[in-house]
């Protein structure tokens, strides 16, 4: 089937406020164009002050998050590593198993990928770092 489906980003976030921001992933079943199993796209707005309260990791899928604009902390316990992306463009990507925490040190448009999507892939735990993190 052809199909051809265009929206507003933001507007989709007000619309589907359980979605959390995910656009496109296998977890999307309407409409049918947003199903996928090969990637998952979040389009992230975050508050400044906005902190994930767990470690959160996928056991198969890699991450890239772009900075659209904004500020943003993420923290890697287990490599006792953090990065700041703070201009427009900046990035990161991570392999899987990999657990991160994120501290939103702006008002933040981000922008999220994800590959493959696929089901129950999402971990989180909560760890010592947390508590170094949020200090």
């Amino acid at each position: 089937m052809k199909s051809i489906f265009s929206g507003n980003l933001n507007k989709n976030i007000l619309k589907n406020p359980e979605r959390k921001g995910w656009l496109l992933g296998h977890f999307i079943k309407s409409p049918i164009l947003l199903n996928s199993t090969d990637i998952e796209i979040k389009w992230g707005i975050h508050k400044k002050g906005e902190k994930y309260k767990k470690a959160k990791g996928n056991k198969k899928a890699k991450s890239l998050a772009i900075l659209v604009r904004g500020r943003v902390r993420i923290y890697f316990p287990d490599q006792n590593k953090a990065v700041v992306l703070s201009k427009e463009g900046d990035f990161l990507i991570w392999s899987p198993k990999i657990f991160h925490l994120t501290e939103f040190l702006d008002d933040t448009r981000m922008l999220t990928i994800r590959w493959p999507s696929i089901a129950n892939d999402s971990q989180a735990k909560q760890t010592k770092a947390f508590l170094k993190f949020n200090v």
